[in-house]
């Protein structure tokens, strides 16, 4: 009895070998069935993903070859949207030369926002003693800046709906004022002068706009290199601050002069810097085509009151009918 329990379960195991082959071969074929199908959902969700990112940036294999891997999922919903918007954008390869010269701009303005930022950060505790206070200011000093960017970039924000230079030149405006009381508080001998320096340097805080810029002059193409050279810009203000502090350290200055000091030398420069890009600003800059933004609002609200309309005449209808139903039933009980 052993014997053929051991024997049967031999065969048992013999058969499973030879099925298991049958098996992993039918696996194989389904799995190489779903992936060389033609229409799989995924691959070719896929598919549009890599296309849309090397379309977006062809200047480097590198990038390509990330593109190529990104498993990033775009609704098509989505794609449609941004196709119909950006139908209305000139690409960046085909800009004028105002174009090209007012996105220039519009990086110059978050390049020197945050040179200004930094630029004084070396030297403003020595000033805040300077001028007869002590170094615990510093941090309020600075703070000030950072506080007036928070209300600036409401204000800014609501104004770049409808207009991008004149937000710029307000900020342009409000920096060669803060810099001005900045480097004549030594002077003046007063640390409300700082503070109220730097707190009009704040308004100067012009990112907000900078950005809608960049969302309403390129394409969806062209967006993610025009994002990119923002933030450089801004990099390369933050490293060029104190880059131009650690100049103005080896440089002699007399020693009987309130005006042109290690101290004020940084809201002199700004101030300048500042005068050229508002004159810059003035002459060259040239606002983006947004006609097709008031449009699609004017469609919308077309669109709003017709279907209000639409509402007052069902609404007028109904009391009609009411009304009639009133009189014909009060009618039908007067009738003898």
């Amino acid at each position: 009895t052993n014997n053929s329990n051991s024997n049967n379960n031999n065969e048992s195991n013999q058969n499973e070998t030879v099925q298991s082959p049958t098996l992993s071969h039918k696996w194989l074929l389904s799995l190489q069935t779903t992936i060389t199908r033609r229409h799989e959902p995924v691959l070719d969700e896929i598919n549009r993903a890599r296309a849309k990112l090397v379309q977006t940036i062809q200047h480097s294999r590198y990038q390509q070859l990330v593109a190529a891997q990104a498993l990033i999922f775009v609704d098509d919903d989505d794609q449609k949207r941004s196709s119909t918007a950006d139908s209305h954008k000139t690409p960046a390869s085909n800009f004028t030369f105002r174009q090209r010269l007012s996105s220039l701009l519009n990086l110059c303005s978050a390049f020197l926002f945050l040179v200004n930022y930094y630029v004084v950060a070396p030297t403003v505790g020595d000033y805040a003693v300077a001028v007869g206070s002590n170094e615990s200011m510093v941090g309020i000093i600075i703070g000030m800046m950072s506080n007036a960017a928070l209300i600036a970039t409401v204000l800014y924000g609501w104004w770049s709906n409808f207009s991008y230079l004149p937000a710029l030149a307000c900020a342009g405006v409000c920096m060669v004022v803060g810099n001005t009381l900045y480097a004549l508080a030594l002077h003046f001998q007063s640390i409300h002068m700082i503070l109220l320096g730097r707190f009009f340097c704040g308004f100067g805080s012009a990112r907000a706009v900078n950005r809608r810029y960049i969302a309403d002059s390129f394409s969806n193409a062209d967006r993610t290199a025009a994002s990119a050279d923002f933030v450089s810009a801004g990099a390369l203000g933050m490293a060029a601050g104190p880059a131009i502090a650690f100049c103005l350290g080896h440089v002699h200055f007399p020693d009987d002069n309130t005006f042109w000091t290690i101290y004020t030398a940084p809201g002199w420069i700004m101030t300048g810097l500042w005068c050229i890009f508002l004159v810059l600003l003035l002459s060259f800059f040239q606002e983006p085509d947004r006609s097709h933004l008031y449009e699609e609002e004017q469609i919308e609200d077309t669109d709003s009151n017709n279907k209000a309309d639409a509402g007052d005449e069902e609404q007028i209808a109904t009391s009609s009918m009411t009304e009639l139903t009133t009189v014909t039933e009060s009618l039908s009980e007067t009738a003898p």
